[in-house]
């Protein structure tokens, strides 16, 4: 039986190889799209689940209103964790862990190098996780002072071949000795290291970072199953005030009236693509976009079954005589049925085989758009595998479940008598094509709308005015062994080319996170008597640079004076505000206003503001503008930035690099432009956006399949009325104007139902930007007449095959 299926599925391939490639086309389109965003998916969902614990391991972070602020920090106070491991025995482990700021630098004997990735653990690190250890033991690893974990990339750059554990490196001027060596991080890690140091060391040295102090430490926790975690959080929160010092009950009560707070238990593997709040360590995925490709990936598919019911049942006409025969020679409703359910499933299967080669095709390119390296592993890949049988059950079925109902149902005289399809079964057939078609370009017009939407955000993003100047910028990587009189060692160096226009360091360079730092307005505090100066002290975003911040970045003075070496006294008391800062605290006049930085500081640093800058877009376009302030602090500084002159950009780096070597002679440079630096905060946006696109693509030419099917069923049935109408007189051009005005009444309708749910779901996509494209009625015009030439183009050259044919052959037809 299943042979003869096969046999029958065969010959009519054979006999329509045209329509049976196009079926073939437009199911391997779609199920290769559905395979290309199941392998994205499942590699965004596979993030932190390599460790064993990974269900019941969870960071811990504050939700706080405090004092008319509202503020949730992916980092904690460093007393979070001592707090917890004290009072609540049901946590299994618990660590906290402080990335190290800026590069440093390791020396091993004759060898140096800049490490990034420099993390200060507790010693209960592995406890908590997983990561694999290769060498040593992770036992006492990181317990008590002058130990390092390093990874397997760093071992094999210092030390080759050779066995690392108990040789001695040098970093930040201390020596560590190596206790054990780990597999590299997996790529699916919401944070990275390279080398690992014990927060035993600062212990030892007396920094009390077991006490309540800056939010700068990432807390985690490991719990025996995921049912103590209420219970835990509820114990949790009703001691949260006790973390900062605060009395919650009694006479002595002190917690500000008004404020509100919670611990918040994130699950690890929830961080990349559910987290973002501040001070995240990396930048995290967007389980937005998975809901986005998972819609994309079930209407492609939809579309693509669409089309094959669409283009079955346009070939039923001429498949209606041997309907009719079989049915004659005995065969019933049920056999016929079989028939074209197993034709179905071939389709379906050879459908299947072409995707997975079209996936193995695209997937590199995939790859670089996505900034991926997912892999087609079918056989590996057990969830894929179980996707790709039901898929083609799923799919078989819905493709061909209705031409199979249709087709059997055929009267077998009438049939035979005409070799046509007639009556209300014809009229309801067509209606319900007419319908599906409507469906898959409404969804192509959803789609296309999006397309040009995003684009049109992404493209505002790279013209907007940032309010700084990020071309023609090279910024050098500055390392913790780099002292203030070097700094100004290299400027000097660098005012001896005439090719660099200016130069200066800075804490951060436009596109990363300005640190919100402690400081105080006195004056404010003067006009506001009520309070005593603990409580005027505020968080607010700080930047430290030198005199020439300004000028280098390409920022606007719009009232007072820019920083100057002509006044000596800048470094210790000169400020720049950004306007927003001035409208946030209402400063009237700020030029002149009295200002304390006070981080990190036994005695504050008091000046004055003496300039307003202009807004900049410091963060990305996600944000707003927040106050900023500006002072010269070189102590603190990672970056050197360097505005050069357009030109010859290859002689002018070989000139900053002898520069550097003038006063680094022992140091490599590492450097990177601030454009490509700035617009990588936009590369998940804008590989989305060029997905998206593709994809839109392929929907559109899946759909223009399914018309060009309806198309050839339409024409099909007016073969003989066209015959007439030509012997009659009427032109070819007329003739196509009366098939395809009917289509054109299809796509209007099917663009007026996309209207509505393109415009919600771009509405809600737009409203994450704080600085983005308004949705107006040209991108709706703009799709209209795109989707209306499409289908023109489709439907009039099957119109224009029928339109042509000789009159005495369409009378003879049927």
């Amino acid at each position: 039986m299943i042979k003869n299926l096969i046999v029958i599925a065969a010959r009519y391939f054979f006999k329509y190889w045209g329509y049976s490639l196009i079926n073939i086309l437009g199911l391997s389109l779609g199920l290769a799209t559905c395979i290309l965003i199941f392998l994205f998916v499942q590699d965004e969902f596979n993030y932190d689940r390599f460790h064993d614990n990974a269900d019941n391991v969870y960071r811990l972070e504050y939700d706080l209103y405090f004092e008319g602020q509202a503020m949730h920090w992916a980092a904690t106070t460093g007393n979070v964790i001592p707090f917890v491991t004290e009072n609540f025995p049901e946590v299994v482990s618990a660590c906290k862990m402080n990335f190290v700021y800026g590069q440093q630098v390791v020396e091993y004997k004759e060898l140096s190098f800049r490490e990034d990735n420099v993390v200060a653990v507790d010693s209960t690190f592995f406890d908590v996780f997983s990561f694999k250890i290769i060498n040593g033991s992770k036992q006492g690893a990181l317990a008590g002072p002058s130990k390092t974990v390093v990874s397997e990339s760093v071992a094999l750059k210092y030390f080759g071949q050779n066995n690392p554990i108990g040789e001695v490196i040098k970093l930040n001027g201390r020596n560590y000795k190596i206790t054990a060596v780990t597999k590299d991080v997996p790529v699916h890690s919401h944070f990275h290291y390279d080398i690992l140091i014990p927060l035993d060391d600062a212990r030892a040295q007396g920094a009390q970072i077991d006490r309540r102090g800056p939010f700068a430490y990432y807390s985690y926790i490991r719990l025996p199953d995921k049912e103590t975690k209420k219970k835990l959080k509820e114990k949790m929160d009703a001691r949260l005030w006790e973390t900062f010092g605060l009395i919650v009950s009694g006479p002595d009560a002190n917690v500000p009236e008004g404020s509100d707070g919670e611990f918040v238990f994130v699950p690890i593997t929830d961080i990349h693509l559910k987290s973002h709040v501040e001070k995240e360590i990396e930048v995290n995925g967007d389980i937005q976009y998975i809901y986005i490709f998972s819609i994309i990936a079930i209407f492609v598919l939809l579309i693509a079954c669409i089309n094959y019911m669409n283009l079955a049942t346009a070939r039923s006409a001429r498949r209606g005589r041997e309907v009719g025969v079989r049915k004659v020679l005995g065969a019933n409703k049920t056999t016929i049925f079989k028939q074209f359910m197993g034709e179905s499933y071939v389709m379906s299967l050879l459908a299947l085989l072409f995707s997975l080669l079209f996936v193995e095709l695209i997937l590199p390119g995939f790859n670089i758009f996505t900034s991926k390296t997912l892999i087609l592993s079918v056989f590996q890949n057990m969830p894929l595998l179980q996707l790709l049988i039901i898929v083609f059950f799923v799919v078989g079925f819905l493709s061909g479940s209705y031409p199979a109902v249709f087709l059997s149902k055929f009267n077998p005289l009438k049939v035979l008598k005409s070799n046509t399809i007639s009556g209300s079964s014809n009229k309801s057939t067509l209606y319900l094509r007419r319908g599906l078609v409507v469906f898959q370009f409404s969804i192509s017009v959803l789609l296309i709308i999006g397309a040009i939407t995003v684009y049109t955000q992404l493209r505002y993003i790279q013209t907007k005015d940032l309010g700084f100047n990020k071309e023609q910028v090279v910024v050098l990587n500055l390392t913790n062994t780099i002292r203030p009189e070097q700094i100004k060692s290299l400027k000097n160096e660098f005012r001896k080319e005439p090719s660099i226009v200016s130069a200066t360091s800075s804490s951060v360079i436009p596109g990363e996170r300005v640190h919100m730092l402690s400081v105080r307005f006195p004056d404010l505090r003067e006009q506001n008597i009520e309070g005593n100066e603990e409580e005027d002290i505020i968080g607010m975003r700080v930047i430290n640079a030198d005199v020439d911040v300004v000028e280098t970045f390409g920022l606007e003075i719009v009232e007072g004076r820019n920083f100057s070496e002509e006044y000596g006294t800048d470094e210790q008391s000169a400020f720049l505000i950004n306007e927003a800062g001035v409208k946030a605290f209402q400063l009237e006049n700020p030029v002149g206003t009295r200002f304390e930085y006070l981080y990190g500081l036994r005695v504050p640093k008091s000046g004055n503001i003496v300039g307003v800058l202009k807004d900049f877009h410091y963060a990305s376009l996600h944000s707003d503008i927040e106050p900023v302030i500006v002072q010269i602090m070189p102590q603190y500084n990672r970056y050197m930035s360097v505005r050069i002159n357009p030109g010859d950009i290859k002689e002018t780096l070989a000139k900053i690099e002898n520069s550097w070597e003038a006063v680094f002679p022992n140091l490599p440079i590492d450097f990177f432009f601030l454009d490509t630096s700035y617009d990588n905060m936009y590369k998940t946006e804008m590989s989305m956006g060029t997905i998206i696109t593709y994809f839109t693509i392929l929907a559109i030419i899946i759909a223009c399949l399914g018309l060009f099917g309806l198309a050839s069923y339409i024409t099909e049935q007016k073969t003989k009325e066209v015959g007439i109408r030509k012997v009659l007189g009427a032109s070819i051009i007329s003739i196509i104007n009366s098939i395809s005005k009917e289509f054109l009444v299809l796509i209007v309708i099917a663009n007026i139902i996309a209207y509505l749910p393109a415009y919600y779901f771009l509405d809600n996509w737009l409203s994450d930007f704080a600085y983005r494209v308004n949705i107006n009625l040209g991108v709706f015009l703009i799709t209209s007449v795109l989707s209306i030439l499409i289908a023109v183009l489709t439907v009039s050259s099957q119109a224009m095959k029928t339109a042509r044919m000789n009159p005495v052959d369409t009378l003879k037809y049927e």
